[in-house]
Protein backbone atom coordinates (compact mmCIF):
# COMPACT_ATOMS: atom_id res chain seq x y z
CA UNK A 1 0.00 0.00 0.00
CA UNK A 2 1.23 3.48 -0.87
CA UNK A 3 -0.14 6.93 -0.09
CA UNK A 4 -0.37 9.88 -2.46
CA UNK A 5 -1.11 13.37 -1.18
CA UNK A 6 -3.95 14.94 -3.14
CA UNK A 7 -5.07 18.58 -2.80
CA UNK A 8 -8.75 17.61 -3.06
CA UNK A 9 -9.11 14.39 -1.04
CA UNK A 10 -6.09 14.49 1.26
CA UNK A 11 -4.26 11.15 1.21
CA UNK A 12 -5.19 8.62 -1.48
CA UNK A 13 -4.20 5.03 -0.78
CA UNK A 14 -3.28 2.70 -3.63
CA UNK A 15 -2.78 -1.06 -3.43
CA UNK A 16 0.60 -2.25 -4.65
CA UNK A 17 -0.82 -3.66 -7.92
CA UNK A 18 -2.61 -0.36 -8.57
CA UNK A 19 0.63 1.51 -7.93
CA UNK A 20 2.30 -0.70 -10.56
CA UNK A 21 -0.37 0.35 -13.07
CA UNK A 22 0.12 4.02 -12.19
CA UNK A 23 3.85 3.64 -12.82
CA UNK A 24 3.38 2.33 -16.37
CA UNK A 25 4.10 4.63 -19.32
CA UNK A 26 0.50 4.17 -20.41
CA UNK A 27 -0.83 5.73 -17.22
CA UNK A 28 1.94 8.30 -16.75
CA UNK A 29 0.98 9.77 -20.13
CA UNK A 30 -2.17 11.10 -18.46
CA UNK A 31 0.03 13.64 -16.63
CA UNK A 32 0.41 15.34 -20.01
CA UNK A 33 -3.29 15.46 -20.92
CA UNK A 34 -5.08 18.45 -19.41
CA UNK A 35 -8.40 17.74 -17.73
CA UNK A 36 -10.07 20.85 -19.15
CA UNK A 37 -8.14 21.20 -22.42
CA UNK A 38 -7.16 24.89 -22.78
CA UNK A 39 -9.41 26.21 -20.01
CA UNK A 40 -6.19 27.57 -18.47
CA UNK A 41 -6.43 30.38 -21.04
CA UNK A 42 -9.24 31.81 -18.91
CA UNK A 43 -8.60 30.11 -15.54
CA UNK A 44 -4.78 30.11 -15.20
CA UNK A 45 -4.82 27.55 -12.40
CA UNK A 46 -6.79 24.97 -14.41
CA UNK A 47 -3.68 23.06 -15.49
CA UNK A 48 -4.65 19.84 -13.69
CA UNK A 49 -4.62 16.61 -15.66
CA UNK A 50 -6.38 13.33 -16.34
CA UNK A 51 -3.73 11.75 -14.10
CA UNK A 52 -4.87 13.65 -10.99
CA UNK A 53 -8.52 13.08 -11.84
CA UNK A 54 -8.09 9.33 -12.39
CA UNK A 55 -6.52 8.93 -8.96
CA UNK A 56 -9.39 10.95 -7.46
CA UNK A 57 -12.07 8.84 -9.15
CA UNK A 58 -10.39 5.66 -7.92
CA UNK A 59 -10.37 7.08 -4.37
CA UNK A 60 -14.03 8.14 -4.36
CA UNK A 61 -15.19 4.89 -5.99
CA UNK A 62 -13.29 2.82 -3.42
CA UNK A 63 -14.81 4.82 -0.55
CA UNK A 64 -18.32 4.25 -1.91
CA UNK A 65 -17.73 0.55 -2.59
CA UNK A 66 -16.37 -0.03 0.91
CA UNK A 67 -19.30 1.80 2.46
CA UNK A 68 -21.72 -0.44 0.54
CA UNK A 69 -19.83 -3.57 1.71
CA UNK A 70 -19.10 -4.90 -1.76
CA UNK A 71 -17.25 -8.21 -1.91
CA UNK A 72 -13.47 -7.99 -2.28
CA UNK A 73 -13.55 -9.22 -5.89
CA UNK A 74 -16.20 -6.60 -6.70
CA UNK A 75 -14.15 -3.92 -4.98
CA UNK A 76 -11.06 -4.87 -6.97
CA UNK A 77 -12.76 -4.55 -10.36
CA UNK A 78 -14.45 -1.33 -9.21
CA UNK A 79 -11.15 0.25 -8.14
CA UNK A 80 -9.41 -0.78 -11.36
CA UNK A 81 -12.26 0.43 -13.59
CA UNK A 82 -12.29 3.79 -11.80
CA UNK A 83 -8.51 4.12 -12.07
CA UNK A 84 -8.46 3.31 -15.80
CA UNK A 85 -11.72 4.90 -16.94
CA UNK A 86 -9.91 7.74 -18.79
CA UNK A 87 -6.87 5.84 -20.08
CA UNK A 88 -8.08 6.12 -23.70
CA UNK A 89 -8.40 9.90 -23.74
CA UNK A 90 -6.54 11.63 -26.56
CA UNK A 91 -4.70 14.96 -26.42
CA UNK A 92 -6.71 17.76 -24.82
CA UNK A 93 -9.31 15.26 -23.59
CA UNK A 94 -12.80 16.00 -24.95
CA UNK A 95 -11.46 17.98 -27.91
CA UNK A 96 -9.98 14.74 -29.24
CA UNK A 97 -13.31 12.95 -28.70
CA UNK A 98 -14.93 15.31 -31.19
CA UNK A 99 -12.11 14.97 -33.74
CA UNK A 100 -12.05 11.17 -33.44
CA UNK A 101 -15.82 11.11 -34.02
CA UNK A 102 -15.50 13.37 -37.07
CA UNK A 103 -12.64 11.45 -38.69
CA UNK A 104 -13.88 7.93 -37.97
CA UNK A 105 -17.58 8.01 -38.86
CA UNK A 106 -17.34 5.06 -41.26
CA UNK A 107 -15.29 2.86 -38.91
CA UNK A 108 -17.54 3.63 -35.95
CA UNK A 109 -20.69 2.89 -37.96
CA UNK A 110 -19.26 -0.32 -39.41
CA UNK A 111 -18.15 -1.68 -36.04
CA UNK A 112 -21.01 -0.29 -33.93
CA UNK A 113 -18.67 1.91 -31.88
CA UNK A 114 -20.45 4.61 -29.86
CA UNK A 115 -17.34 6.50 -28.69
CA UNK A 116 -14.00 5.91 -30.40
CA UNK A 117 -11.92 6.99 -27.39
CA UNK A 118 -13.74 4.40 -25.25
CA UNK A 119 -12.96 1.67 -27.79
CA UNK A 120 -9.30 2.73 -27.74
CA UNK A 121 -9.34 2.69 -23.95
CA UNK A 122 -10.65 -0.87 -23.85
CA UNK A 123 -7.98 -2.01 -26.31
CA UNK A 124 -5.36 -0.58 -23.97
CA UNK A 125 -6.95 -2.20 -20.92
CA UNK A 126 -7.18 -5.57 -22.64
CA UNK A 127 -3.43 -5.62 -22.34
CA UNK A 128 -1.89 -5.10 -25.75
CA UNK A 129 0.35 -2.36 -24.38
CA UNK A 130 0.74 -3.61 -20.83
CA UNK A 131 2.92 -6.50 -22.04
CA UNK A 132 6.04 -6.64 -19.90
CA UNK A 133 4.28 -4.51 -17.28
CA UNK A 134 1.21 -6.69 -16.91
CA UNK A 135 -0.66 -6.40 -13.64
CA UNK A 136 -4.16 -7.13 -14.96
CA UNK A 137 -5.47 -10.67 -15.13
CA UNK A 138 -8.05 -11.91 -17.63
CA UNK A 139 -10.61 -11.76 -14.83
CA UNK A 140 -9.64 -8.16 -14.10
CA UNK A 141 -10.12 -7.16 -17.73
CA UNK A 142 -13.52 -8.85 -17.88
CA UNK A 143 -14.65 -7.08 -14.72
CA UNK A 144 -13.38 -3.68 -15.90
CA UNK A 145 -15.05 -4.04 -19.30
CA UNK A 146 -18.36 -4.98 -17.71
CA UNK A 147 -18.27 -1.80 -15.60
CA UNK A 148 -16.98 0.65 -18.21
CA UNK A 149 -18.81 -0.62 -21.29
CA UNK A 150 -21.92 -2.01 -19.59
CA UNK A 151 -24.40 -4.61 -20.78
CA UNK A 152 -27.06 -3.51 -23.31
CA UNK A 153 -30.67 -3.71 -22.10
CA UNK A 154 -33.09 -6.17 -23.65
CA UNK A 155 -35.55 -3.54 -24.87
CA UNK A 156 -34.78 -1.40 -27.98
CA UNK A 157 -33.28 2.00 -27.08
CA UNK A 158 -33.11 1.01 -23.42
CA UNK A 159 -29.42 1.86 -23.18
CA UNK A 160 -26.98 0.05 -20.90
CA UNK A 161 -28.33 -1.90 -17.94
CA UNK A 162 -27.56 -0.37 -14.57
CA UNK A 163 -25.86 -2.12 -11.67
CA UNK A 164 -24.26 -0.88 -8.47
CA UNK A 165 -20.64 -0.94 -9.68
CA UNK A 166 -21.47 0.69 -13.02
CA UNK A 167 -23.54 3.34 -11.22
CA UNK A 168 -20.56 4.13 -8.99
CA UNK A 169 -18.28 4.72 -12.00
CA UNK A 170 -20.83 5.96 -14.57
CA UNK A 171 -24.22 7.02 -13.24
CA UNK A 172 -26.16 10.03 -11.98
CA UNK A 173 -24.05 10.24 -8.80
CA UNK A 174 -20.87 8.61 -10.06
CA UNK A 175 -17.35 8.97 -8.72
CA UNK A 176 -16.30 10.61 -11.99
CA UNK A 177 -18.55 13.65 -11.48
CA UNK A 178 -18.07 13.62 -7.71
CA UNK A 179 -14.33 14.06 -8.24
CA UNK A 180 -14.22 16.42 -11.21
CA UNK A 181 -16.67 18.92 -9.73
CA UNK A 182 -14.49 19.45 -6.66
CA UNK A 183 -11.22 19.16 -8.59
CA UNK A 184 -12.17 21.50 -11.44
CA UNK A 185 -13.57 23.99 -8.95
CA UNK A 186 -10.39 23.86 -6.86
CA UNK A 187 -7.98 24.36 -9.76
CA UNK A 188 -10.12 26.96 -11.55
CA UNK A 189 -10.20 28.93 -8.32
CA UNK A 190 -14.01 29.08 -8.07
CA UNK A 191 -16.54 27.85 -5.51
CA UNK A 192 -19.32 26.84 -7.90
CA UNK A 193 -18.55 23.10 -7.73
CA UNK A 194 -18.36 22.75 -3.95
CA UNK A 195 -20.73 20.32 -2.23
CA UNK A 196 -20.62 17.97 0.80
CA UNK A 197 -18.91 14.86 -0.58
CA UNK A 198 -18.62 13.06 2.76
CA UNK A 199 -22.30 13.47 3.60
CA UNK A 200 -23.33 12.42 0.11
CA UNK A 201 -21.24 9.23 0.29
CA UNK A 202 -22.71 8.42 3.71
CA UNK A 203 -26.20 8.70 2.21
CA UNK A 204 -25.65 6.03 -0.47
CA UNK A 205 -27.67 2.81 -0.33
CA UNK A 206 -27.75 -0.23 -2.67
CA UNK A 207 -31.13 -0.96 -4.24
CA UNK A 208 -32.18 -3.88 -6.45
CA UNK A 209 -34.98 -3.97 -9.01
CA UNK A 210 -37.85 -6.25 -7.94
CA UNK A 211 -36.95 -8.59 -10.80
CA UNK A 212 -33.32 -8.62 -9.71
CA UNK A 213 -32.06 -7.67 -13.19
CA UNK A 214 -30.76 -4.19 -12.39
CA UNK A 215 -29.42 -2.53 -9.26
CA UNK A 216 -28.88 1.12 -8.42
CA UNK A 217 -26.88 3.46 -6.27
CA UNK A 218 -29.59 5.18 -4.24
CA UNK A 219 -29.62 7.83 -1.49
CA UNK A 220 -31.34 7.94 1.89
CA UNK A 221 -34.38 10.23 1.92
CA UNK A 222 -33.10 12.21 4.90
CA UNK A 223 -30.02 13.21 2.85
CA UNK A 224 -31.83 14.59 -0.20
CA UNK A 225 -30.57 18.14 0.62
CA UNK A 226 -27.02 16.85 0.02
CA UNK A 227 -28.13 15.74 -3.45
CA UNK A 228 -29.74 19.14 -4.03
CA UNK A 229 -26.41 20.79 -3.26
CA UNK A 230 -24.60 18.48 -5.68
CA UNK A 231 -27.13 19.07 -8.50
CA UNK A 232 -26.84 22.84 -8.10
CA UNK A 233 -23.03 22.59 -8.07
CA UNK A 234 -23.10 20.60 -11.32
CA UNK A 235 -25.46 23.13 -12.91
CA UNK A 236 -23.35 26.12 -11.85
CA UNK A 237 -20.08 24.56 -13.03
CA UNK A 238 -21.61 23.90 -16.43
CA UNK A 239 -22.68 27.50 -16.75
CA UNK A 240 -19.67 29.25 -15.24
CA UNK A 241 -16.69 27.01 -16.11
CA UNK A 242 -17.45 24.29 -18.67
CA UNK A 243 -19.43 26.64 -20.91
CA UNK A 244 -17.38 29.75 -20.26
CA UNK A 245 -17.21 31.80 -23.44
CA UNK A 246 -13.39 31.83 -23.69
CA UNK A 247 -13.18 28.11 -22.92
CA UNK A 248 -15.70 27.35 -25.71
CA UNK A 249 -13.81 29.57 -28.16
CA UNK A 250 -10.50 27.84 -27.39
CA UNK A 251 -12.11 24.40 -27.83
CA UNK A 252 -13.65 25.42 -31.16
CA UNK A 253 -10.32 26.76 -32.42
CA UNK A 254 -8.44 23.67 -31.26
CA UNK A 255 -10.87 21.27 -32.91
CA UNK A 256 -10.65 23.26 -36.13
CA UNK A 257 -6.84 23.43 -35.94
CA UNK A 258 -6.58 19.62 -35.73
CA UNK A 259 -9.07 18.94 -38.54
CA UNK A 260 -7.55 21.59 -40.82
CA UNK A 261 -4.03 20.33 -40.17
CA UNK A 262 -5.18 16.92 -41.43
CA UNK A 263 -6.66 18.60 -44.54
CA UNK A 264 -3.42 20.57 -44.95
CA UNK A 265 -1.54 17.29 -45.36
CA UNK A 266 -0.17 16.77 -41.86
CA UNK A 267 0.48 13.02 -42.03
CA UNK A 268 1.30 12.71 -38.33
CA UNK A 269 -2.03 14.26 -37.33
CA UNK A 270 -3.88 11.99 -39.74
CA UNK A 271 -2.11 8.87 -38.40
CA UNK A 272 -3.05 9.89 -34.86
CA UNK A 273 -6.76 10.39 -35.50
CA UNK A 274 -7.53 7.72 -38.11
CA UNK A 275 -8.40 4.89 -35.75
CA UNK A 276 -7.23 1.42 -36.79
CA UNK A 277 -8.89 -1.18 -34.55
CA UNK A 278 -6.69 -3.92 -33.10
CA UNK A 279 -3.54 -2.42 -34.57
CA UNK A 280 -0.70 -2.39 -32.05
CA UNK A 281 1.36 0.10 -34.08
CA UNK A 282 -1.58 2.52 -34.09
CA UNK A 283 -2.05 2.23 -30.32
CA UNK A 284 1.65 2.76 -29.75
CA UNK A 285 1.54 5.99 -31.74
CA UNK A 286 -1.67 7.09 -30.01
CA UNK A 287 -0.08 6.62 -26.60
CA UNK A 288 2.99 8.57 -27.60
CA UNK A 289 0.85 11.63 -28.25
CA UNK A 290 -0.22 14.07 -25.54
CA UNK A 291 -1.15 17.76 -25.45
CA UNK A 292 2.42 18.91 -25.96
CA UNK A 293 3.24 16.44 -28.72
CA UNK A 294 0.06 17.30 -30.65
CA UNK A 295 0.85 21.01 -30.42
CA UNK A 296 4.39 20.36 -31.62
CA UNK A 297 3.46 18.17 -34.57
CA UNK A 298 0.88 20.68 -35.84
CA UNK A 299 3.24 23.65 -35.46
CA UNK A 300 6.00 21.65 -37.16
CA UNK A 301 3.67 20.45 -39.93
CA UNK A 302 2.74 21.91 -43.32
CA UNK A 303 1.82 25.56 -43.53
CA UNK A 304 -1.88 26.23 -43.71
CA UNK A 305 -4.93 27.36 -41.70
CA UNK A 306 -4.51 24.53 -39.16
CA UNK A 307 -0.98 25.56 -38.27
CA UNK A 308 -2.01 29.21 -38.13
CA UNK A 309 -4.84 28.44 -35.72
CA UNK A 310 -2.56 26.45 -33.42
CA UNK A 311 -0.08 29.35 -33.40
CA UNK A 312 -2.88 31.71 -32.41
CA UNK A 313 -3.87 29.40 -29.55
CA UNK A 314 -0.26 29.18 -28.39
CA UNK A 315 -0.10 32.98 -28.25
CA UNK A 316 -3.67 33.38 -26.91
CA UNK A 317 -4.86 35.37 -29.92
CA UNK A 318 -8.39 34.06 -29.75
CA UNK A 319 -11.47 34.50 -31.86
CA UNK A 320 -14.08 36.98 -30.60
CA UNK A 321 -17.70 36.23 -29.89
CA UNK A 322 -19.83 38.36 -32.21
CA UNK A 323 -23.18 36.61 -31.76
CA UNK A 324 -24.93 34.79 -28.91
CA UNK A 325 -28.70 34.39 -29.00
CA UNK A 326 -31.34 31.87 -27.85
CA UNK A 327 -31.87 29.41 -30.68
CA UNK A 328 -35.63 30.01 -30.73
CA UNK A 329 -34.97 33.68 -31.53
CA UNK A 330 -32.58 32.92 -34.41
CA UNK A 331 -35.05 31.37 -36.81
CA UNK A 332 -38.15 29.22 -36.97
CA UNK A 333 -38.69 25.70 -35.62
CA UNK A 334 -37.25 24.13 -38.75
CA UNK A 335 -33.98 26.05 -38.35
CA UNK A 336 -33.80 24.86 -34.75
CA UNK A 337 -34.44 21.29 -35.93
CA UNK A 338 -31.53 21.48 -38.39
CA UNK A 339 -29.20 22.80 -35.68
CA UNK A 340 -30.22 20.05 -33.25
CA UNK A 341 -29.73 17.31 -35.85
CA UNK A 342 -26.30 18.58 -36.84
CA UNK A 343 -25.25 18.79 -33.20
CA UNK A 344 -26.49 15.30 -32.36
CA UNK A 345 -24.72 13.82 -35.39
CA UNK A 346 -21.55 15.84 -34.69
CA UNK A 347 -21.66 17.07 -38.26
CA UNK A 348 -20.48 20.61 -37.56
CA UNK A 349 -21.92 23.73 -39.17
CA UNK A 350 -19.64 24.20 -42.19
CA UNK A 351 -22.47 25.31 -44.51
CA UNK A 352 -23.73 27.97 -42.08
CA UNK A 353 -20.17 29.08 -41.39
CA UNK A 354 -19.64 29.46 -45.12
CA UNK A 355 -22.77 31.60 -45.44
CA UNK A 356 -21.63 33.84 -42.58
CA UNK A 357 -18.11 34.07 -44.03
CA UNK A 358 -19.51 35.21 -47.39
CA UNK A 359 -21.62 37.86 -45.72
CA UNK A 360 -18.68 39.12 -43.65
CA UNK A 361 -16.06 38.84 -46.43
CA UNK A 362 -14.05 36.33 -44.40
CA UNK A 363 -12.54 32.90 -44.99
CA UNK A 364 -14.71 30.02 -43.79
CA UNK A 365 -11.86 28.89 -41.52
CA UNK A 366 -12.18 32.21 -39.65
CA UNK A 367 -15.82 31.65 -38.61
CA UNK A 368 -16.93 29.26 -35.87
CA UNK A 369 -20.57 28.39 -35.19
CA UNK A 370 -21.11 26.91 -31.75
CA UNK A 371 -24.30 25.40 -30.35
CA UNK A 372 -24.92 25.22 -26.61
CA UNK A 373 -27.89 22.91 -26.01
CA UNK A 374 -30.08 23.85 -23.09
CA UNK A 375 -30.22 21.34 -20.29
CA UNK A 376 -32.99 21.01 -17.74
CA UNK A 377 -31.53 21.14 -14.25
CA UNK A 378 -33.95 18.40 -13.22
CA UNK A 379 -37.43 17.36 -14.28
CA UNK A 380 -37.08 14.35 -16.58
CA UNK A 381 -39.67 11.62 -16.40
CA UNK A 382 -38.90 8.75 -13.98
CA UNK A 383 -38.17 5.43 -15.63
CA UNK A 384 -36.88 7.05 -18.82
CA UNK A 385 -33.89 9.12 -17.79
CA UNK A 386 -30.65 7.14 -17.19
CA UNK A 387 -29.73 10.00 -14.83
CA UNK A 388 -32.73 9.24 -12.60
CA UNK A 389 -31.74 9.24 -8.93
CA UNK A 390 -33.44 6.73 -6.64
CA UNK A 391 -34.29 7.70 -3.05
CA UNK A 392 -34.88 5.14 -0.28
CA UNK A 393 -37.24 6.01 2.58
CA UNK A 394 -36.68 4.73 6.11
CA UNK A 395 -39.10 1.85 5.63
CA UNK A 396 -37.43 0.78 2.39
CA UNK A 397 -39.93 2.43 0.04
CA UNK A 398 -38.37 3.63 -3.22
CA UNK A 399 -39.04 7.06 -4.63
CA UNK A 400 -37.73 9.24 -7.46
CA UNK A 401 -35.50 12.10 -6.34
CA UNK A 402 -37.43 14.54 -8.55
CA UNK A 403 -40.60 13.70 -6.59
CA UNK A 404 -38.93 14.14 -3.19
CA UNK A 405 -36.62 17.13 -3.50
CA UNK A 406 -38.14 20.37 -2.24
CA UNK A 407 -36.33 22.12 -5.10
CA UNK A 408 -37.49 19.91 -7.98
CA UNK A 409 -40.54 17.90 -6.90
CA UNK A 410 -43.00 20.21 -8.67
CA UNK A 411 -41.25 19.63 -12.00
CA UNK A 412 -40.48 23.31 -12.34
CA UNK A 413 -38.96 23.71 -15.83
CA UNK A 414 -35.62 25.08 -14.63
CA UNK A 415 -33.72 24.94 -17.89
CA UNK A 416 -31.00 26.77 -19.73
CA UNK A 417 -32.20 27.82 -23.20
CA UNK A 418 -30.52 26.51 -26.34
CA UNK A 419 -28.09 29.13 -27.62
CA UNK A 420 -26.36 29.69 -30.94
CA UNK A 421 -22.98 31.44 -30.84
CA UNK A 422 -20.67 32.71 -33.56
CA UNK A 423 -16.97 33.40 -33.04
CA UNK A 424 -14.81 35.19 -35.60
CA UNK A 425 -11.05 35.68 -35.93
CA UNK A 426 -10.43 39.42 -35.81
CA UNK A 427 -7.27 41.40 -35.19
CA UNK A 428 -8.59 44.87 -34.47
CA UNK A 429 -6.03 46.78 -32.41
CA UNK A 430 -8.29 48.34 -29.78
CA UNK A 431 -11.46 47.40 -27.94
CA UNK A 432 -13.55 50.14 -29.51
CA UNK A 433 -12.70 48.89 -33.02
CA UNK A 434 -13.46 45.33 -31.97
CA UNK A 435 -16.87 46.35 -30.59
CA UNK A 436 -17.71 48.27 -33.77
CA UNK A 437 -16.74 45.29 -35.91
CA UNK A 438 -18.73 42.95 -33.67
CA UNK A 439 -21.87 45.10 -34.06
CA UNK A 440 -21.53 45.07 -37.83
CA UNK A 441 -20.91 41.31 -37.94
CA UNK A 442 -23.85 40.65 -35.63
CA UNK A 443 -26.23 42.11 -38.20
CA UNK A 444 -24.58 40.14 -40.99
CA UNK A 445 -24.84 36.93 -38.98
CA UNK A 446 -28.58 37.51 -38.62
CA UNK A 447 -28.81 38.03 -42.39
CA UNK A 448 -26.80 34.84 -43.00
CA UNK A 449 -29.11 32.82 -40.74
CA UNK A 450 -32.17 34.12 -42.60
CA UNK A 451 -30.53 33.31 -45.94
CA UNK A 452 -29.54 29.87 -44.69
CA UNK A 453 -33.15 29.15 -43.74
CA UNK A 454 -34.38 30.24 -47.17
CA UNK A 455 -31.82 28.04 -48.92
CA UNK A 456 -33.04 25.00 -47.00
CA UNK A 457 -36.69 25.26 -48.01
CA UNK A 458 -36.27 21.96 -49.84
CA UNK A 459 -35.17 20.26 -46.66
CA UNK A 460 -38.13 21.84 -44.86
CA UNK A 461 -40.59 20.32 -47.35
CA UNK A 462 -38.87 16.95 -47.14
CA UNK A 463 -39.08 17.05 -43.34
CA UNK A 464 -42.76 17.97 -43.46
CA UNK A 465 -43.46 15.16 -45.92
CA UNK A 466 -41.67 12.68 -43.67
CA UNK A 467 -43.66 13.85 -40.67
CA UNK A 468 -46.90 13.51 -42.60
CA UNK A 469 -45.97 10.02 -43.77
CA UNK A 470 -45.20 8.97 -40.20
CA UNK A 471 -48.65 10.15 -39.08
CA UNK A 472 -50.45 7.94 -41.60
CA UNK A 473 -52.11 4.82 -40.13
Amino acid sequence: MIEIRDPVHGFIELHDDEAEIVDTQVFQRLRRVHQLAMAYLVYPGATHTRFDHSLGVRHVAACIGERLDLREDELRSLRLAALLHDVGHGPFSHVSEYVLAQVNRAVARERGIEEVHEAIGMEIIRGTLFEGERTLTASDVEGIEGILMGVPGEQPNSGKMRNIRRDIVSGPLDADKLDYLLRDSHYAGVQYGVYDLQRLMQSFRPVDDPDGVQSYLAVAEEDVPAVDQYIIALHNMRGQVYRHRVRRIADAMLQRAILLSIEDGNKEARRLYEYRPQDTAYLQRYLECDDYELTRLILAGPDGPGKQLMARLRDRRLAKEVFREPLDECGDEFFAEIVHKKYQRREGFADLEGEIANRCSLRSASVFVDFLPGKTIRGNEPGVDPEEITVVAEGGQRKAYDDVSDLFRHRIPLAVRDRLCVYVLVDEADQESQQALSRKMRERVKEAIAEYGAENEGMRKESQDDSAANRKP
